[in-house]
């Protein structure tokens, strides 16, 4: 059983400043998420359940290397990717 099944009543997640975090967890499950920023994680190469996120209305990722692909992210009202 994921760890953040306990945490699915998060509206706010800011993961940063994690020099060796290659995923996060599987995010599906945190289903009342609606503000999500992850910032200086230069090894993050994957975001599980991300497009699963429907309440998510604040997406925000920089300072990354490794990540390949993301899901579309039309759907979200705000996201701000930096290159």
């Amino acid at each position: 059983m994921p760890i953040l099944i306990y945490l699915e009543i998060l509206r706010e997640l800011e993961i940063s400043w994690c020099e060796f975090v290659e995923s996060t967890c599987d995010l599906s499950c945190l289903k009342r998420l609606q503000k999500l920023q992850l910032s200086d994680l230069p090894k993050l190469a994957e975001i599980p359940g991300l497009g699963e996120l429907e309440l998510l209305e604040f997406l925000h990722i920089s300072r990354y290397n490794a990540i390949k692909q993301l899901p579309n992210l039309s759907k979200f009202k705000i996201y701000s990717i930096p290159s």
